[in-house]
This record gives structure tokens, C-alpha cells and sequence, in this order.
């Protein structure tokens, strides 16, 4: 494996073998912190786009907003600029490639991984798609961990370490509470039509750039609006994207912010899966997962008062999600969410026809979807396997791609959104 050019050196890190060997054995977090630090400033000091003026994540505000405008499409473009757009369109992936590198703890994650916001991907230890390669020095490293590391990953809360703060406001949705609630009150107002007279008990809902799948993830949400008084907890689920997770994670934090206010995490569906033993608890996953915080906003104007329950999914078969999800399953007042995009990376027709079937293998239930297909695959599979244990009816929302939205044909990502029926909830 070799580092891309416009990267940084790789022979600095390969001149280095020998001290970070040494240093790796008596003080590993200070080792990974450096070498994010430096990563991160070598890519911003060799940066020639417009707006990288922070040292380290001064560019990410400024093309967001070139992104979200079509400015930084076709001109301008180099590869800082396209991982930034990568990301808000859900381009990165963590999917669990542990057996490869031989990785057997339940997490592997860089320490202060917050500090590296413009460079997000290169907190992956593992996976096969990421757009940013890791020297050989450094992934040579990962094999020696046998153990869970347990991370001193700071919420950036200034002391208040009880609250995860927002790590995508600004990026993926408008940073401004009164600009956000403009935004999503928007795209609620387009779908307003859509609210259902049998609102689903469950749906499946994408998690990219509000600029990319905001419409589709609000007919989703449309479908639940007329249960603004009667929904009291949401279950929500969502792919791990930047951290190697064997599992599944709820948060130690008992809140979740965004620019709207806080929600309270619920500790009664919480300390229930815990004594299940089928999760485990770790902030780690949870803190920069851009799966389940973009979902969050539209919750907050949706629905008056409400606990959240917020999960992070690793490598996990369907039935230990279902059997996790039936524990906290509930009844009319609990709504359960499914976080994931669709295909990535294909051409725009060939995205429509990958997504069709996909959209064809949900309806009939089928639990065996890949993450090619689906990057939050294996929370959909665990819905898919509850939802056939239970005969329960699921219906398409809307489907399209970043192609039909903000973004360009050659290279997509999919959107879909489904609703699950429960008989006799309402």
C-alpha cells in the first residue's frame, strides 16, 4: 500500500519506522494523535483550494457551501475538494474489513479523531473503500491491538462531556438553528401531501448532505407527522462509518445535541439492551457518525416531546439486530429508524437499476443486502429479518439519486426511503 502523492511524503513516515515502533509500545495514544496532527496539516499546507485558510479544517465550511451551490462541481476541483464532496454525499465507508488486517478488538478508532474534521476518512483503520490511503508504517501498527481501545475522544463540549455535540453541523445540514429550521421546514412543506392515515411503525431513511437526500429523508418522515403528539421514544440505528465496531453501540453521553437544542437520551430502552448483553457502550462510535446525527433535526420539529435511543451498528448478523430491536420495539408511542444511503459510486442508470433491485429485494424482505448495496446494510437486514418474523407489510416511499438532486451523473449515490406497517398501530 503506498500514500497518495498529494498526500504528503511517504518517506518521512518510512524514515520514521524505527521511533514509531518504539514509541507505539510505551505511549500508543500520543503516537496516533502526531500522526493525525501532522497528516492533517501536511494536507491543508499542500492544499492550493479556495478556502483552506484554518490549519486544519478551514476549508470544510467554505466548500460545503460551493458544494451545495454547484461552484465546486467542475471547476476548481483537486482532491481535497472532491473528499470533501465524497463525504457529504455518504462516500466513505467503514465497512468491517478486521479479518484482513487482523484486527480483533470491538473497537479500533484514532484517538482525537475530532481534530481531523477536513480529513474525516482518515480515521479508518479499516476499510476497503476509503479514498484515503494509509502508508504501510502506520497500518502495519493495527495488527499488535488485541484488546478493545478505549479512546479519550473529547465531545468538544468544554467540559460538559455528558452531551455529544453536533460534529456535522455546518457540513451536512446548516450550522444556523434559524437557517436549519428554514431548511427542514422547506422540505417537510414539499411533501406535506404525503402524510400517511396508517403512519408506519418503522422506515428506512437516508443519511447524506441535506443537499443531496434532505427531500427524500422528508416523505420519509412526512409518512409520521400527523404522530407529533403521540410518538415518545425513537429508536435509531445507523451504520458505523468511521470507526472499526464489532457489534453494536449505544453512547455513554445522555444527550445528543444540534443547533435546535438537546435531546435526552432514553436510559430505560439503553440500560435494557445492556443487560441483554447485546451491546456495548462507548461514545467512540457515536462521535463523529453522521448516520444517525442528520436525522435528528427533522425529529426535533417533528414531534413535541421525545426520549431517543441511538445505536451505531457494526459487524452484526440480522437476527442479533432484530432480536436487539424486538427488546426495544414498543408500542404505538416508540417509532424505530433505519439510517442508510443505497449504491455508491455507479453511473447514473446504473445506479436506477441497482437501487430498483435493491428497492425489490426490501420490499420482499430479503436480509442477505450488501453493502454495496446499501451502506447501512446490516441495519436494514436487521429490520428485514423482524419484519418477516412478524409478516409485517413494507411499502417504498421515494427512491432517486444525487444525479436527480445537487449532484453530477457519473458518479451517484442512492436515496430510498420505506415504511414498515404494524397491524392495528396507528
Amino acid at each position: 500500500m503506498t500514500m497518495r502523492e498529494d498526500l504528503g511524503d511517504a518517506s518521512t513516515l518510512t524514515s520514521a519506522r524505527p521511533n514509531v515502533q518504539r514509541i507505539w509500545k510505551s505511549d500508543v495514544p500520543m503516537v496516533i494523535r502526531n500522526f493525525v496532527r501532522t497528516f492533517v496539516e501536511q494536507l491543508c499546507n499542500s492544499s492550493h483550494a479556495a478556502g483552506c485558510r484554518d490549519e486544519r479544517v478551514g476549508m470544510k465550511t467554505e466548500l460545503a457551501r460551493q458544494i451545495a451551490t454547484g461552484r465546486a462541481e467542475r471547476q476548481h476541483r483537486c482532491p481535497r475538494q472532491e473528499m470533501v464532496e465524497r463525504l457529504l454525499l455518504d462516500r466513505i465507508d467503514a465497512e468491517s474489513a478486521g479479518t484482513a488486517i487482523g484486527v480483533e478488538p470491538h473497537l479500533a478508532v484514532l484517538d482525537a479523531a475530532h481534530e481531523a474534521q477536513a480529513a474525516l476518512t482518515i480515521v479508518h483503520l479499516a476499510g476497503p473503500r476509503t479514498h484515503v490511503a494509509l502508508h504501510a508504517t502506520v497500518v502495519e501498527l493495527v495488527p499488535v491491538l488485541r484488546r478493545v481501545i478505549h479512546t479519550r475522544i473529547m465531545l468538544r463540549d468544554r467540559g460538559n462531556t455528558s452531551t455529544r455535540l453536533p460534529a456535522v453541523a455546518g457540513l451536512f445540514y446548516p450550522g444556523d438553528a434559524s437557517e436549519l429550521r428554514d431548511v427542514v421546514s422547506g422540505y417537510l412543506r414539499q411533501h406535506s401531501a404525503a402524510t400517511s392515515s396508517t403512519p408506519p411503525k418503522a422506515l428506512i431513511v437516508p443519511h447524506a448532505g441535506y443537499v443531496y437526500s434532505g427531500g427524500i429523508a422528508a416523505a420519509a418522515y412526512a409518512t409520521v407527522a400527523s404522530l407529533q403528539q403521540t410518538i415518545r421514544r425513537i429508536v435509531l440505528i445507523g451504520p458505523s462509518h468511521r470507526v472499526y465496531l464489532r457489534g453494536m453501540a449505544v453512547p455513554a453521553a445522555t444527550s445528543f445535541a444540534t443547533p435546535l437544542g438537546n435531546i435526552e437520551i432514553d436510559q430505560t430502552l439503553k440500560a435494557s439492551l445492556l443487560q441483554s448483553g447485546a451491546v456495548i457502550e462507548s461514545d467512540t462510535p457515536h462521535a463523529q457518525e453522521h448516520s444517525l446525527e442528520v436525522q435528528l433535526p427533522f425529529l426535533q420539529l417533528l414531534f413535541d416531546d421525545f426520549t431517543l435511543l441511538p445505536l451505531v451498528l457494526g459487524s452484526v448478523a440480522p437476527e442479533h439486530v432484530a432480536a436487539a430491536l424486538a427488546n426495544v420495539w414498543g408500542d404505538s408511542t416508540t417509532l424505530v429508524l433505519v439510517s442508510s444511503d443505497l449504491s455508491h459510486y455507479h453511473a447514473y442508470t446504473q445506479a436506477q437499476q441497482i437501487d430498483a433491485a435493491t428497492s425489490a429485494a426490501i420490499l420482499r424482505r430479503d436480509t442477505m443486502l450488501a453493502g454495496e448495496q446499501a451502506c447501512g446494510a446490516v441495519g436494514i437486514n436487521g429490520l428485514l429479518y423482524l419484519a418477516g418474523q412478524r409478516q409485517l407489510p413494507i411499502a417504498e416511499i421515494a427512491r432517486c439519486n444525487s444525479g436527480d438532486t445537487a449532484g453530477d451523473r457519473s458518479r451517484v449515490v442512492g436515496y430510498g426511503a420505506f415504511a414498515v406497517h404494524e397491524p392495528g398501530h396507528a
